[in-house]
């Protein structure tokens, strides 16, 4: 009894029915759990308004594919398939996955298993095998193919040479591999890569998405659909089996298929999964393009427009076209962006993704050079064996998080200012690349010197991806980065070794010596993704070391000494002073009354103002002023009402909040007017 619809099979229909079950089951404990969801994202993609609509979708779903799962399983020879049944089961379940934000496509119930399709390139193909996860494919082939052949037509832009043309799916799919990352990559690994271009020069485009394919697979299958994008291919250099002559491209498969016996007989192979892909030509782009519409009936055969770049065209060259094209497009995630963006010397109008080829002292060239410099030093540091953060920057998606610390682009953003015009590394600076790593080596190690002393009786720094303390959190990282140049300025002077030591580094980081980050309040008042936590933390922090003393634990980690450096790191602020600046005590015409409020010590940089008249009403809308750098003070300006003609006097008021907040560090200043003659 064989299956219709969009089976092949009764066997791949029952999978598929037996996949959908499961996925029920997980949606109803998942709304079990939640209680609700939310919907408004998916208004246009499921007619489900609430929880106890969705349970309900849930069991008419389950109920079609049990009862089709007993029909399948009868030895009736009559053809029971309901195309319209199935058609608005698969619409509920379509929709409920999205709403429960697991989009799905009718061909994913097939990435559990190994899958084989029995059509491709050539009379010859005996099947494709698509394996577990559906990015490793292998054709088998009973003979060997005729040679793929397309005409070129050639195009010459700035003296290199390249070509257009149009090409079948299922011949491209044949001669073309794509040079991805691996699955998994130690960050170490990534960090040599980062430091010498020419490791894993054939591992640099990103890994096949499964389901990307699937959509692209389903979406050629629609009747009026079509894909017009241009696939580019590279002529990888030296392969023997590619020839271009006469305007034509010729691709021998006889001279990289490999030849096998299976059963007795002579069977031809292009890849072994996980090792090999003997494909001669990359997919540069348009790879997910390719592979969906090569595993569709429909897709296999249609053509579609290709360029292609000779081997003349260096490899190198042809890497740099991938990064270009997903780089400016923002298609790749931030790390494989920054890390082709730093391999292939990509340029940016955004000053911190500037990788352009930069030369010492030219002005232009500065945010390339911080940008490269910053990112050299993240790798140098994954990489170096026996320093304080080998393994433990995340230079790529497929290093290993849990270890990690930091990553590379936080790394970049945070860090490029070291090598700007103020930063301790600025052009000019003197130093060499090797003797600023050295450097920011020594810095890193003194932290976690600091933080694993004699005097704790566990680590707080700790040396396994367990226990990490609040400073080796991704999110609170970058606050080590932020105060860099504030514990480098405290450790340079006259008979100070270049690079500086990590003893230096260890005198001006030991007011944070008794600082626990695995204290629960710690993390309680720090915690969090938001920016109010790390800032009030770095503040803390420099205060601490500029103040310069060292206190026991008891009265660093009080949250009741207030405003005192190196001190009550989870007290709120201590109450600011207030002064008029200036001979102008009361607003007129033209003049206006400046009020000077000091930052207290531990709170951050913005303070909160409020005028209010003798009734108590306030005449202002939380009004803010910004401490000024290394004054640490802000100014407020009142400038004459027409209201202030009417009162005798009003009072200001301040206000300075931190991390511990509430209650907040406040003050206030009574201003009269001057008597009247």
């Amino acid at each position: 009894m064989p299956s219709t619809g969009p089976f092949a099979s009764e066997e791949e229909e029952a999978s598929c029915l037996k996949w959908v079950l499961g996925h029920c089951k997980d949606y109803k404990r998942k709304i079990a759990e939640d209680g609700q969801f939310t919907l408004d994202a998916f208004d246009d993609l499921s007619d489900i308004d609430d929880p106890g609509e969705a349970l309900s979708k849930i069991k008419q779903i389950v109920s079609y594919c049990e009862d089709r799962l007993l029909e399948l399983s009868s030895e009736s020879d009559e053809e029971t398939f309901d195309l319209e049944s199935w058609d608005s089961t698969w619409y509920s379940f379509s929709g409920l996955s999205a709403v429960l934000g697991n989009p799905v496509t009718i061909h994913d119930h097939k990435l559990d298993k190994n899958e084989y399709l029995p059509f491709g390139y050539s009379e010859f193909l005996f099947k494709t095998m698509i394996f577990e996860e559906g990015t490793e494919v292998t054709h088998l082939y009973t003979g060997v193919p005729e040679p793929v052949s397309w005409p070129l037509y050639k195009v010459d832009q700035k003296g290199m040479t390249f070509y257009i043309s149009s090409a079948r799916i299922c011949e491209i799919d044949a001669v073309c591999s794509v040079p991805s990352l691996p699955e998994y990559i130690e960050s170490d690994e990534a960090g040599r890569r980062v430091l010498d271009d020419s490791r894993g020069e054939e591992e640099w485009q990103r890994r096949l998405a499964p389901r990307r394919i699937n959509s692209i697979r389903e979406f050629i299958e629609g009747s009026e659909n079509i894909i017009a994008n241009t696939p580019i291919l590279f002529v990888k250099p030296g392969t023997g089996s590619v020839t271009i002559e006469d305007s034509t491209l010729t691709v021998d498969l006889g001279k990289f298929l490999k030849k096998t016996s299976m059963k007795g007989e002579d069977k031809w192979y292009d890849v072994v999964p996980g090792q090999e892909d003997y494909r001669p030509i990359w997919l540069i782009d348009g790879q997910h393009r390719v592979r969906g519409m090569s595993r569709s009936r429909t897709g296999k055969d249609l053509h579609v427009p290709i360029i292609v770049f000779p081997e003349e065209f260096r490899l190198h060259e042809a890497a740099k076209i991938f990064a270009e094209i997903n780089t400016l497009q923002t298609k790749l995630t931030s790390m494989h962006t920054l890390f082709m963006q730093h391999r292939f010397h990509i340029p940016s109008h955004i000053s911190k993704r500037d990788f352009r080829p930069w030369e010492e002292g030219v002005q232009e060239h500065h945010n390339s050079r911080a940008n490269h410099l910053s990112y050299e030093a993240a790798g140098y540091l994954a990489s170096n064996r026996g320093g304080p953060l080998f393994n433990r920057i995340r230079i790529l998606d497929q290093n290993a998080q849990n270890f990690t610390v930091v990553k590379a682009d936080q790394w970049v953003d945070f860090g490029r200012s070291w090598f700007l015009k103020n930063g301790p590394y600025h052009p000019g600076c003197g130093m060499t690349q090797d003797q600023m790593n050295a450097e920011i080596e020594n810095y890193f190690t003194a932290i976690i010197n600091t933080c694993n002393h004699d005097g704790w009786d566990s680590p707080r720094w700790s040396p396994t991806s367990k226990n990490k303390g609040l400073i080796q959190k991704h999110s609170h990282f970058k606050v080590l980065i932020d105060i860099f140049p504030s514990v480098w300025e405290l450790s340079i002077g006259p008979g100070v070794p270049v690079p500086i030591p990590v003893e230096k580094f260890m005198d001006a980081l030991e007011p944070l010596k008794w600082v626990d980050w695995l204290h629960a309040d710690l993390k309680s008042t720090f915690g969090g993704g938001g920016e109010k936590g790390r800032s009030g933390l770095r503040i803390w922090m420099e205060d601490a070391i500029r103040g310069g003393s060292a206190y026991e634990m008891e009265e660093v980690m009080s949250g009741s000494i207030k405003s005192e450096a190196g001190k009550g790191i989870m007290s709120p602020p201590g109450k600011p002073t207030l002064v008029i600046g200036g001979d102008t005590k009361w607003p007129s015409k033209g003049n206006s009354v400046r009020i000077i409020s000091t930052r207290p010590t531990n709170s951050l940089l913005t303070s909160y103002w409020e005028i209010v008249d003798p009734d108590g009403s306030g005449r202002t809308e939380d009004e803010t002023s910004l401490a000024k750098p290394n004054r640490d003070q802000s100014t407020f300006e009142i400038h004459h009402k027409d209201w202030m003609d009417d009162v005798d006097f009003m009072f200001v008021k301040v206000e300075w909040r931190n991390a511990a907040s509430p209650p907040t560090g406040r003050d206030e200043i009574r201003l009269s007017r001057p008597r009247r003659d």
